[in-house]
């Protein structure tokens, strides 16, 4: 699967909560080039809107409201359907499947435009470079590591497994429909930008829709060195 390309949608059942496996991090405020990469989309798209972000006033707020919003966060999973019935049993059994996983800092250091299958609507995240190195690309391999324990949770309870060749992000805006010169203004400011954010992974959570999310994973943040 082209990593241009990411779905989110499932049919809806009676019973079923859209649900997904994430990692919370903070808001890009202090990251360079995010927010001026953000402001120059919007200049050119101007239906842009932040992710998380439900504003019916002007566009540019919405994007402002980017560095404001508790609602960033790396999808280590697809969103799925899962009834009430099984979600503790999900979450025992990422609990397990995450227990040896160590905390890590990735830095993004690209900005990144993903398509949902049905190219409906186009994402503008911030994640890593195509084609690099796991030097360049500090923290991916280890992100991939993590998604592959989801994965395997995922699969051993029947539920649809991340993508192919998976490449984490952190989407900061959207904007529907995907037409084809929208997405070639995106991807040419994309392809232009600057960007480098550095975030800690240290807590990962069940997420259900219109329910309190669960931790299933989390690690202290690494002690500042000693005093000499």
């Amino acid at each position: 699967m082209s990593s241009s390309r990411r779905a989110r949608a499932f049919a809806h059942v009676d019973g079923n909560f859209a649900t997904h496996v994430r990692a919370p991090v903070p808001r890009p405020s202090d990251a360079r080039g995010v927010m001026e990469t953000l402001r120059r989309m919007t200049v050119e798209v101007p239906q842009l809107e932040a992710c998380g972000v439900d504003d019916d006033d002007a566009v540019l707020r919405g994007i402002e409201a980017v560095s404001t919003s508790a609602h960033a966060h790396v999808s280590l999973s697809r969103v799925f359907p899962i009834t009430y019935e099984r979600m503790e049993a999900m979450r025992a059994a990422l609990k397990i499947g995450l227990l040896e996983c160590e905390a890590t800092t990735a830095t993004f250091n690209a900005t990144r435009v993903f398509l949902n299958d049905d190219e409906t609507r186009v994402f503008v995240a911030v994640g890593f470079r195509e084609h690099a190195s796991d030097a360049e690309n500090v923290g991916k391999a280890d992100l991939v590591k993590i998604i592959a324990r989801v994965n395997e949770v995922c699969a051993s309870m029947g539920l649809p497994e991340y993508y192919e060749d998976p490449e984490p992000h952190a989407s900061l805006a959207w904007t529907a429909p995907a037409d084809e010169e929208t997405v070639g203004i995106l991807r040419r400011l994309a392809r232009e930008a600057d960007v480098e954010w550095t975030v800690d992974i240290r807590r990962i959570v069940l997420d259900v829709s219109g329910l309190q999310e669960k931790t299933v994973w989390a690690r202290e943040a690494a002690l500042p060195p000693p005093e000499l």
